[in-house]
């Protein structure tokens, strides 16, 4: 959190739970379909008709719960990230041994087992490559999600900063 907010160190526990109007909030702007805009509208309208008072007491909290939000979410996408990547290790471990297969084949292009062979190292090599674009776009979610915590922050920052 340091590393993005200059206020008061918000409370590394789960003290934002206790507080109901931050619980809202943070579940109004976390799923991961809510865009950054519309969760820094969110975050405005909160922060909006707060007193300086309950502006230093829930700011920090809200900046809590959705670093520990952001974080929950990112742990479990990077563990998919990684049942993923074993997945296609050894989809490429089965593509490589079908080549073997094909390669070690009588050269005979009219023999059924021949052409089954070639079939199978055929859709086991596109399933491979199907399967490397999605891992590049399953890469990038966490990096989307942190830059996003990212905009939140400055924008509970901001509004902590401001005077009502």
């Amino acid at each position: 959190a340091a590393a993005v907010w200059s206020g008061p160190l918000p409370p590394s526990d789960d003290a934002w739970r206790q507080v109901p109007e931050v619980v809202a909030l943070v579940e109004r702007i976390m799923p991961r379909p809510v865009g950054e805009a519309e969760g820094l509208r969110i975050i405005g309208e909160f922060a909006a008709p707060l007193d300086a008072e309950a502006r230093r007491r829930l700011l920090p909290l809200a900046l809590s719960g959705t670093l520990a939000e952001t974080n929950q979410v990112r742990r479990q996408l990077i563990e998919r990230i990684k049942a993923f990547t074993r997945r296609q290790r050894r989809l490429a471990e089965r593509v490589q041994r079908l080549t073997e297969q094909l390669d070690a084949a009588p050269p005979d292009a009219d023999n059924p087992d021949t052409i089954e062979l070639q079939q199978r190292v055929f859709f086991a090599t596109k399933t491979f490559q199907d399967a490397e674009r999605t891992l590049r776009y399953m890469c990038e979610v966490p990096v989307r999600l942190e830059a996003r915590f990212g905009a939140y922050a400055r924008a509970l920052e901001a509004a902590f900063s401001k005077s009502p």
